[in-house]
């Protein structure tokens, strides 16, 4: 399902083009890739398994193709910008439950896609919702290097899927 080759998609803007891509590290690594890879169907996946894989992938395409609409947007009900940096969090719910974030980043007419995070099952407390919030501070140190390491050595390849 998430094969290495892909198109790069392009969507006629009224006043530009616009692309949707992923962050590659110096090493090839692409941690969207790496993230989305726990959805790839195995042989061994059970029809159980196999649909709720497909469920997720069909949503996670449907928000991407929302945030590429709205050209990346920070202020779209399922986006935010965190806290003054270049970095928009992408929401992803099930139900009213938010169960994935996706950080990107916006560069000219570029919306590049720099990682995910899935956020714990049960953090109802406010010890655990504290941990949460330090692991969603930790990804976001990550994602900002990502961020400034893709505006330096602009390495990125396109999403392995259309949209």
């Amino acid at each position: 399902m998430l094969e290495k080759a892909g198109k790069q998609l392009l969507f006629l803007c009224p006043r530009r083009f616009m692309k949707l891509i992923c962050y590659a590290r110096e090493n090839d690594e692409v941690p969207f890739l790496e993230y989305m890879a726990k959805y790839e169907l195995l042989d061994s996946d059970s029809e159980k398994e196999i649909e709720l894989k497909v469920k997720h992938i069909l949503h996670i395409k449907d928000v991407l193709i929302y945030l590429f609409e709205h050209k990346g947007s920070y202020n779209l009900s399922m986006t935010e910008q965190y806290k003054g940096r270049e970095i928009g969090i992408l929401k992803i719910k099930e139900g009213k439950t938010l169960v994935r974030i996706c950080f990107y980043t916006i560069d000219g007419e570029e919306i590049i896609l720099l990682g995910g995070f899935d956020k714990p099952n049960k953090y109802g407390n406010k010890a655990k919702g504290k941990n949460l919030n330090k692991m969603i501070q930790e990804a976001l140190d990550t994602f900002e290097f990502y961020k400034d390491d893709y505006l330096k050595n602009r390495k990125s390849v396109p999403i392995p899927f259309e949209l």
